[in-house]
């Protein structure tokens, strides 16, 4: 069982979809896994003054780090216009582009490995995916869109296929070795004491459910 940052989303936190996700990477990842929700992060350098959030983000020792964005309800995208919206359960919401989002989540996280001087854990494989639980992704629609780091309800039963195909998708062009467990600890001592104490997922994501759509069901 994959180690979880919280174990349960906090109780104001109304996303089904999320609330899924998070089910399925907890009862069905082994315990190489670590999975962190709702990490948000400030940008650094040139992207100094912007922040953003990603919805996981799961480490693993041999194969690297993944962000993770997800997308319920009834997810289209309009090709012509680059509008994504989602159908929830009572109205459509326009969110973001989930691939641009996860995109920059990744590079987000990867200048604070910099930044912390965590050279090791920046030079691994990182990679990231998008996941739409309430949908089976018929087409491509984007051009950032590809099958390996597109995941649809089917991951919910088996979430670690989905995760390992979307590690072998960016490590194919990548050059860089997938650990993260590295002599000088890499990801693990820029986390260990501080990401990943219980204490502070508690309390962060207390903060941020509170700062949520409080009427959100499936939207960003």
């Amino acid at each position: 069982m994959a180690r979880m940052f919280p174990r349960e989303l906090p109780p104001r936190v109304e996303s089904a979809a999320e609330s899924h996700c998070l089910q399925a990477l907890r009862e069905n990842l082994d315990g190489a896994y670590t999975v962190l929700y709702d990490v948000a992060w400030v940008g650094r350098g040139d992207s100094a003054g912007t922040d953003g959030q990603c919805d996981f983000l799961v480490p693993h020792p041999r194969q690297g780090a993944l962000v993770i964005e997800v997308r319920g309800g009834n997810v289209s995208c309009d090709v012509e216009r680059q509008k994504w919206v989602s159908d929830g359960t009572d109205r459509r919401y326009p969110i973001d582009d989930p691939y641009r989002q996860a995109t920059r989540s990744k590079h987000g996280l990867l200048d604070f490995m910099r930044d912390s001087g965590n050279i090791a854990a920046a030079n691994a494989l990182w990679g990231h995916a998008v996941w739409f639980p309430d949908n089976r992704v018929l087409a491509l629609l984007d051009p950032k869109m590809h099958p390996d780091i597109t995941f649809d309800y089917s991951a919910l039963d088996a979430p670690g296929p989905a995760i390992e195909a979307a590690f072998a998708y960016w490590r194919k062009g990548s050059g860089r070795p997938g650990s993260l467990s590295t002599p000088s600890g890499g990801l693990w001592r820029a986390w260990g004491a501080s990401l990943l104490s219980p204490c502070l997922w508690q309390s962060q994501c207390k903060r941020r459910s509170a700062s949520r759509h409080p009427s959100r069901n499936e939207s960003p």
